[in-house]
């Protein structure tokens, strides 16, 4: 009987643990979100430790309210801070696209051993027309 109910309760304990049930997730503090501010933004550095989830936690806000929309590459500059150069992208693994911003956001959501970039396309004109998180 004892060695069936310890059984039964490894088993509950090991169920629980990988379900998430105890309120203990891996989803890290940025899924909750934050409002996006610019300033907060601009000074963040994702490589830093204390820094790492700070662009993360804002970038949904960013994107639901629209903020990007039609901006020009300075505007979104001005927004948002110089993007990541071309030999920092080069050092992530991402190729240097002509009329392409990327901003680094720091470690993904989902599993935190990967990077999040936020991805913004420019048109011709130099306006935004498209963005999106992408992890690398």
């Amino acid at each position: 009987m004892y060695y069936r109910l310890r059984t039964v309760l490894i088993l509950m304990a090991f169920c629980l643990h990988f379900s998430g049930c105890w309120g203990i997730t891996t989803t890290p503090k940025r899924a909750m979100g934050r409002r996006f501010d610019s300033d907060v933004w601009r000074r963040a550095d994702p490589n830093k430790e204390n820094d790492r989830e700070i662009r993360g936690s804002m970038v949904d806000d960013l994107i639901d309210r629209k903020l990007l929309d039609g901006l020009t590459a300075k505007e979104t500059e001005e927004l948002l801070g110089p993007p990541l150069s071309a030999e920092d992208r080069k050092m992530a693994g991402m190729a240097d696209v002509q009329g392409e911003l990327c901003y680094h956001l720091g470690p993904t959501r989902d599993v935190p051993i990967d990077e999040e970039f936020l991805m913004i396309r420019l048109d011709q004109a130099g306006r935004v027309v498209e963005y999106h998180v992408t992890p690398n």
